[in-house]
Order: C-alpha cells, then structure tokens, then sequence
C-alpha cells in the first residue's frame, strides 16, 4: 500500500504524527529525532513495511527531508467534517 499525505503536525516531541486526512500515527522510539525535523505541510509516503518493528509495521517516509520512520497507526482525529 502506497499513499502520500500531508503532515499535519508532530506531537510530544516525536511521539506522534497527524497527518491531513486525520490519522494518527505512533512513532517507534528511535525514529524520534527524524520526525523532529518535519514541518507541517511535508509530503509524506506512508507504505506497509516489509520488515517490522515489533508493532511497527508501517514506514512513512518524508518527501523533504527523505528521512524515514517506523510507525503503527493508533486513531483518528474525532470532530473531523
């Protein structure tokens, strides 16, 4: 599964990402600096990951930067229209 989203905004340091179309998404551990250096508005590509990380089992991908993220998705923004 390939998709391209915008980066909505980082949460906690790292911890979480919210992408435009209301996902939330975890970020493993180590992959928190990376995520640290994205913007809102990145493009991001978010892939099913061939190898996983424990529950980890996506890789987003930062269109800018081209760094490169393990993640689980864990919601979805309530409220959205």
């Amino acid at each position: 599964m390939y998709n391209a989203h915008r980066l909505a905004r980082v949460i906690d340091e790292g911890t979480h990402v919210v992408l435009a179309d209301g996902t939330i998404w975890e970020i493993y551990l180590p992959d928190h600096p990376t995520v640290n250096t994205w913007r809102p508005g990145d493009l991001l590509i978010v892939r099913e990951s061939s190898v996983t990380q424990g529950e980890y089992d996506y890789l987003l991908k930062d269109g800018r930067t081209r760094g490169a993220v393990r993640a689980r998705l864990v919601g979805e923004v309530r409220g959205r229209s």
